[in-house]
C-alpha cells in the first residue's frame, strides 16, 4: 500500500501511510535475503524450511458493527480561552492532551488555554467510547475539523466587527501569553 491508496472496506485514503517502505526496511533488517537462501539450502525432498511474513491492516474503532464518529463543539469564551466539550475519557493514557493539542494546533492557540468538558452523560454527546487508536483517529480528526471551523468562524466575526474593512485572510490567531486575541 502505497501513500494516497484507499484501504478497501470504507475506501478511506490511508493519507502517508507507508506499509511498503515499512515491508522493505523491516526485510533489511531482519535480513529476509539471507535467510530465506540459508532457509531454501537446509530443505531436503521431505522437509521444506522458509521464511514468510505477514502483513495486515486494522481498522481503527468498531466498524463494521457501527459508524466510526464522535462530536466535538468548541466556543470562544469572553475571556479568550477555548471551552471544549468532547464525550471522551482519559483512561491514563494522554487521550485528552492528544485531542487539546491536536485542537490548538489547528486553532493556533496553546493548549493551556483550553478548558476541557471530558465525558459526562449530562454535558456531552453520545460518543462509541475511548479504546484502542480511534481516540487520536476519530476524536483528534474531529477536533482538528471543530478547530478549523471555529478559527473561521472567528475571522468571519472580524470582519463583520470591523464593518468590512479587514478580509478574513488578514484576521491572524497569535498564540501569545495572552488569551486568544484577533490581531
Amino acid at each position: 500500500m502505497r501513500p494516497g491508496a484507499c484501504e478497501p472496506y470504507q475506501g478511506l485514503d490511508v493519507g502517508n501511510a507507508r506499509i511498503r517502505d515499512c515491508l522493505i526496511l523491516g526485510a533489511r533488517a531482519f535480513r529476509w535475503v539471507r535467510r530465506h537462501r540459508a532457509a531454501a539450502c537446509l530443505s531436503s525432498p521431505r522437509i521444506a524450511l522458509g521464511v514468510s511474513l505477514a502483513a495486515a491492516t486494522h481498522i481503527n474503532g468498531s466498524y463494521p458493527a457501527e459508524e466510526e464518529a464522535t462530536t466535538v463543539t468548541m466556543a470562544l469564551k469572553a475571556g479568550g480561552q477555548v471551552e471544549l466539550v468532547l464525550a471522551l475519557h482519559d483512561l491514563g493514557s494522554g487521550a485528552l492532551t492528544t485531542v487539546v493539542q491536536i485542537a490548538a494546533e489547528a486553532l493556533g492557540a496553546r493548549p493551556d488555554m483550553f478548558d476541557v468538558t471530558p465525558a459526562d452523560s449530562d454535558l456531552t454527546p453520545y460518543d462509541l467510547g475511548t479504546r484502542a487508536s480511534r481516540t487520536t483517529y476519530v476524536c483528534g480528526e474531529a477536533a482538528r475539523r471543530t478547530a478549523e471551523m471555529l478559527k473561521s468562524e472567528i475571522r468571519r466575526k472580524a470582519e463583520i466587527r470591523a464593518e468590512g474593512f479587514v478580509s478574513p485572510a488578514f484576521v491572524v490567531l497569535r498564540r501569545g501569553r495572552t488569551p486568544l486575541q484577533i490581531h
